[in-house]
């Protein structure tokens, strides 16, 4: 149910200009379950819009930690202007040694030599522009419902 609470927050919030109270009260209402004192520790107002969006979507990564929803979040965020706060990537995918992420390797992540030097182990990685980013919808749907061949995802 919070889900759909705070997915229904998110979405009035980012229709509207200003602070919308009807988000803000969805947002209360996911946030106020979980507090020590609701009276209390209820937040009462956002300066912008934005604000109430961010705290929206930080509300997501507490009620949803371990319930393996942040990866949607963090590709449907990722070129967002104003919510994408790591900048381009996977935060947990980053390895602190790697200076070009442009590049992986599926070899030692210490070194970041591909396995036995094997040069085929060393992959580019998919920009979100990229038509192979998103997979094609499969031939099996395509063939029970012609209506979605006409609709299949760019370049395939």
């Amino acid at each position: 149910m919070k889900f759909y609470v705070l997915n229904l927050a998110e979405a009035i919030q980012r229709t509207s200009g200003t602070p919308n109270a009807r988000a803000f009260a969805l947002y209360n209402a996911v946030r106020s379950r979980s507090v020590a004192d609701p009276a209390t520790d209820e937040l009462t107002d956002f300066a912008t819009a934005n604000d109430l969006i961010q705290a929206i979507l930080n509300e997501r990564r507490i009620e949803f930690v371990c319930e393996g929803l942040r990866w949607g979040d963090i590709h449907r965020l990722a070129q967002d202007p104003d919510f994408n706060s790591w900048g381009s990537g996977i935060p947990a995918k980053i390895s602190r040694n790697i200076t070009n992420y442009s590049i992986y390797y599926t070899g030692d992540p210490n070194t970041n030599t591909a396995i036995l030097g094997n040069p085929s182990l060393i992959h580019a990685a998919k920009p979100y522009t990229d038509f192979r980013f998103i997979w094609p919808i499969p031939n099996s749907e395509t063939t029970i419902n012609p209506v979605l061949a006409a609709q299949q995802n760019p370049g395939y």
